[in-house]
């Protein structure tokens, strides 16, 4: 809690404890874990469960499970893909996004909420479309994902400038991409976090964007920016 919860500070002094270094709790131990990246980790039951990226190589990237009783000592249950602990595969490009334990979920298949950053071959196209997937699972482990991006992204590229709303239709993705690249404006990109806002109720994610030149070209700069859902599959685009 932070002091505006506080009653009465009178005679009262914040004091941070020192945090401890521990060192790296979750390492690499198998052919498909040279390097482990982005996570996500809830307290379910008692148990602390983590989704973690994990990178084979730079095109053979997964989905990884592990638990542990006190945030300190992890194994990792094979309880996966072919007998591992690979919970989602690549599918052209995968980025882990967050995960969401959401235990006010009526629906039992969607407990789980997961988004990644993907850029898979779309029913009815013929192209990767790079965008941010959703999953559900009813257990954390056995996971579904939807066949189309509910954001359509820009990963980043070569700079361009184009004639002004020539990139406007790219949130579309059956307009596919323009010079190979897409140039979705102020798009999601590889790196998200995920929360329910109780106060609002609906879904909240955060996510880094690309903002364009002061001349007009794509891929100027970084930024954050903010999309909300009330479903977790229509998300907004402010």
């Amino acid at each position: 809690i932070d002091n505006h919860d506080v009653l009465y500070m009178a005679g009262l002094k914040r004091e941070l404890k020192s945090l401890e270094r521990r060192g790296a709790v979750v390492k690499p131990e198998f052919e498909y874990e040279g390097l482990l990246a982005y996570n996500a980790v809830h307290l379910v039951d008692g148990e602390y469960r983590m989704w973690y990226q994990s990178y084979a190589t730079s095109v053979d990237v997964t989905i990884c499970y592990a638990v542990s009783s006190d945030g300190i000592n992890w194994t990792k249950p094979k309880v996966g893909l072919n007998g591992t602990n690979v919970l989602v595969k690549n599918d052209g490009g995968l980025y882990l996004g967050d995960v969401l334990y959401d235990s006010t979920e009526k629906n039992a298949s969607r407990v789980f909420k997961m988004i990644v950053f993907d850029q898979r071959v779309v029913s009815g196209t013929t192209y990767r479309v790079p965008g941010m997937y959703v999953l559900f699972s009813p257990d954390g482990i056995h996971w579904e994902k939807l066949d189309a991006p509910v954001l359509v992204a820009a990963y980043g590229g070569s700079p361009v400038t184009l004639p002004p709303f020539e990139d406007q239709d790219q949130d579309d993705y059956h307009s596919g991409p323009i010079n190979n690249q897409w140039l979705t404006p102020l798009s999601m990109s590889d790196v998200m976090n995920i929360f329910y806002d109780s106060v609002l109720e609906e879904y909240v994610c955060y996510h880094k964007t690309w903002i364009d030149g002061p001349t007009g070209e794509n891929f100027w700069k970084r930024a954050v920016a903010r999309s909300t859902s009330k479903d977790f599959v229509t998300w907004s685009q402010d």
